[in-house]
């Protein structure tokens, strides 16, 4: 089913990995968590790309 385009705008889609090779992904986890990129990618890389285990690296609820 094709919706038109500001339905789909409307949709929020679940990530389900806390992708930091797309700049998109790092930008939107950065303003989603508060952190700096530095810090997300530290995060990322101590805790994996559960978004849950990067939060509690991060101490963010």
């Amino acid at each position: 089913m094709n919706l038109p385009s500001s339905a789909s705008e409307d949709i929020v889609v679940p990530r389900s990995v806390v992708d930091v090779t797309r700049a998109e992904e790092v930008a939107y986890w950065m303003a989603t968590l508060g952190v700096s990129e530095i810090d997300l990618r530290r995060a990322v890389a101590a805790s994996g790309e559960v978004p849950g285990d990067v939060r509690d690296y991060l101490g963010v609820k």
